[in-house]
C-alpha cells in the first residue's frame, strides 16, 4: 500500500466517524424530545385519570385498574415490540400508529365528557 492509498482510506476513516457521530448526536436530540413528550403525556394525562375517575364516582376498584393498566399494557406491548415492528415494517409507522391511538382515546375521552356536561347542563 502506497502513501496515496493510505491517506484516501484514513480519510474515509474520518468520514465515517464524523458520520457515526453526528448520527450519535441526531439520536441524543431526538431521544431527549420523546422523552419530554412522554413525560408530558403522563403529567397532563394519566395523572389526571384517576380525578377524572372520582369525579365520575367510580369504584376504588375501577381507580386502580385505572391507575395501573396504562403501565401494564405498555410493559405488555413491549414482550411483543419485535413482533409489531416486523409488522408495520418501520419504527416510524409503528411509533405513529400507537400515538394515533392515544390521540384517539384522550380526543374521544374529552368529547364525551363535555358532551355528557353540556346535556345534563350540570358538572356535579
Amino acid at each position: 500500500m502506497d502513501v496515496k492509498e493510505w491517506r484516501e482510506k484514513e480519510e474515509l476513516r474520518k468520514n465515517i466517524k464524523v458520520d457515526a457521530e453526528v448520527k450519535v448526536k441526531k439520536s441524543l436530540k431526538y431521544s431527549i424530545w420523546d422523552g419530554s413528550f412522554a413525560s408530558a403525556m403522563v403529567g397532563f394525562g394519566e395523572s389526571f385519570f384517576s380525578a377524572f375517575a372520582i369525579f365520575l364516582k367510580a369504584s376504588n376498584f375501577q381507580i386502580s385498574l385505572l391507575g395501573s393498566l396504562p403501565r401494564a399494557m405498555g410493559s405488555f406491548v413491549q414482550l411483543y415490540s419485535s413482533k409489531l415492528l416486523k409488522i408495520f415494517g418501520t419504527r416510524k409507522r409503528f411509533l405513529c400508529f400507537f400515538v394515533f391511538i392515544i390521540v384517539w382515546i384522550l380526543l374521544k375521552t374529552t368529547f364525551f365528557t363535555f358532551y355528557f356536561i353540556a346535556r345534563s347542563g350540570t358538572i356535579n
